[in-house]
């Protein structure tokens, strides 16, 4: 069965401590655990390609990895499937297959199918397979394949069809994310239990396709004693689970207030999108202060928006600078600094000073983020609810590192920022994740390469501040603006329990629901936030196909539906 709730992160050695207590001391039997393998594999090889006649090859090692490609195969054959050809890549003709694997061959043998061995006088056939699957190496592989096995890969990538990669992509290390010279390229891998850490890595993200992770009877990690502090976010999750009608008593104060400081010279356009952003991903109220320079072409342009103006030089001081927001600014839920405002030092100290006026929860983007860094740095420890959304060359300016190190493992420069700092850090790049103050790392569902252009993280910040503001506000009340659970204990419920205990101690303190507790729901509008941001991309994906189909998508956006985008 399909798991769709955030899950945690496990190691090669961590998945093979679950695999042995599973086996040895719960006493599941290893051929059992195969079996539920190939179920996973032919549940999600059913479900996109149902017509029998199917023309399929599978390709299977002789370890237990392959073991879960002959149990698939086998599976397939008993509910139809017949179409299809079977190899064993082995580079040592006498050697034998695992215990559990030689069962299932042993059982296809039984109903006469036996498997073609590829050797140096056998190649793949290259026909028109609509389908391929990878069952050759799982998790163990931590060496470099000798010539033999990246041949076999690399054959296996030539042909044609949509890749299946059982438990993970041959040739990937499951650990480290790197490739051992050679790696299948899947479109999809169903992988048993947990994902690998190894899937997180900017060449394993490209390698595993989408993710499709299967509860296949193994015991919990926690059973096993393993404490994980990375955590996956399916897509399915937000699917599965997503933002319901709004009850019909509600007004626009429960959907969250947000200030926005953003916008200069050149960038009027960076303030526009967080703004618009903001109330299409379901703000109830957003303000827009842009310096007096741009007002004119920004106000002129907007009708949803509140906009205003203030002016830089003197803003501590002048009645149209600080004197004229702090109003707002306590009216505010949560404040949104920084996109395209410039590294001009009156700007520069003009966010510098709207953000020391209060303790206001605080999203910097862009050149916000290094005034939000300041700030960090001068007051020390701090409760504030603070995010920063860099992207890496933005991270290797807030770590003061050289965007080679941080590029090389940006999981460590941005857990290393948000504990220093004590803040949220948001790090941006083809495999988005959140580093936490608590020591966590949380990746929400990835966009689509079509992001990869001027103006998204403008659209990403307003998404972020109106979802933050929803689940902060929901937060304070102790009651959802929703229909149903969402935003309640009974969603939260859903979340891995290290995230909710590192939090229950907080709330104890202040005698509260962990539920309500304020990071909680600053969490969950962080991810939410991402995930609209992440599922709207599939929409510029298809620009390039269908001009007309995403223009008539754009103006339907803009008609009133009364609910939330998700």
């Amino acid at each position: 069965m399909r798991i769709i709730n955030p899950l945690p992160i496990l190691s090669a050695d961590d998945i093979r401590q679950v695999d042995a207590y599973s086996i040895e001391r719960c006493k599941i039997p290893g051929v059992e655990l195969m079996r539920r393998a190939g179920e996973a594999v032919f549940e999600e090889f059913r479900m996109r390609f149902p017509q029998k006649t199917t023309y399929f090859i599978v390709i299977c090692g002789l370890g237990n990895n392959g073991g879960d490609g002959f149990a698939f195969v086998l599976k397939c054959w008993r509910e139809g499937y017949r179409n299809f050809k079977l190899y064993v890549a082995s580079e040592d003709r006498m050697k034998e297959p695992s215990i559990d694997a030689k069962y299932y061959l042993q059982e296809l043998g039984s109903i006469g199918i036996s498997p073609c061995v590829i050797d140096g006088s056998t190649a793949l056939p290259i026909e028109n397979f609509s389908v391929k699957v990878d069952s050759l190496f799982g998790i163990g592989l931590s060496r470099i394949l000798p010539p033999y096995y990246r041949e076999v890969i690399n054959s296996f990538n030539a042909l044609p069809g949509f890749a299946i990669a059982v438990d993970c992509p041959s040739g990937l290390n499951n650990t480290t994310g790197e490739v051992e010279g050679a790696s299948v390229k899947a479109d999809l891998t169903v992988t048993m239990g947990y994902p690998k850490i190894g899937f997180f890595s900017r060449e394993g993200s490209e390698l595993v396709g989408e993710l499709a992770v299967h509860d296949i009877g193994l015991k919990s990690y926690q059973e096993v004693g393993i404490k994980p502090n990375h955590f996956y976010f399916p897509t399915e999750f937000f699917i599965k689970n997503p933002i319901p009608p709004r009850k019909r008593t509600v007004h626009k104060g429960d959907f969250g207030k947000i200030l926005v400081l953003a916008g200069s010279r050149g960038f009027s356009g960076a303030a526009k999108m967080v703004a618009i952003s903001s109330l299409r991903a379901g703000a109830g109220l957003v303000r827009l202060f842009v310096p007096f320079e741009i007002y004119e072409v920004v106000a002129s342009s907007l009708t949803e928006v509140m906009v205003d103006f203030y002016l830089p030089f003197g803003f501590s001081e002048c009645s149209e600078g600080l004197d004229k927001l702090e109003p707002h600014i306590i009216w505010a839920d949560v404040l949104a600094v920084g996109s395209g405002l410039s590294e001009r030092v009156e700007l520069q100290e003009t966010a510098y000073s709207l953000i020391n006026s209060s303790l206001k929860p605080v999203i910097a983007d862009a050149e916000g983020t290094l005034v939000m860094r300041k700030w960090l740095e001068d007051v020390r420890a701090t409760k504030r609810l603070v995010l920063l959304t860099p992207h890496l060359g933005e991270l290797s300016k807030l770590s003061n590192l050289p965007i080679e190190e941080v590029k090389k493992d940006p999981r460590r420069v941005a857990i290393g920022l948000a504990s220093s700092l004590s803040c949220y850090v948001l790090a941006k790049s083809s495999l988005t994740f959140l580093a936490t103050p608590q020591g966590f790392i949380l990746y929400p569902p990835q966009g689509s390469p079509a992001l990869a252009k001027g103006g998204s993280g403008d659209i990403l910040v307003g998404a972020l501040s109106a979802r933050t503001a929803i689940a902060l506000k929901a937060s304070d009340t102790g009651h959802s603006p929703y229909d149903g659970d969402y935003l309640t204990k009974a969603y939260y419920d859903k979340y891995p329990s290290e995230i909710l205990s590192s939090l229950t101690a907080t709330s104890m303190k202040v005698k509260m629901p962990a539920y309500t507790e304020p990071h909680l729901g600053w969490i969950e509008g962080i991810m939410r936030g991402y995930y609209l941001f992440a599922d709207a991309s599939r929409f510029s994906k298809e620009f390039y196909k269908d001009e007309e189909k995403i223009l008539a998508s754009e103006i339907a956006e803009m008609i009133d539906t009364g609910r939330d985008s998700d």
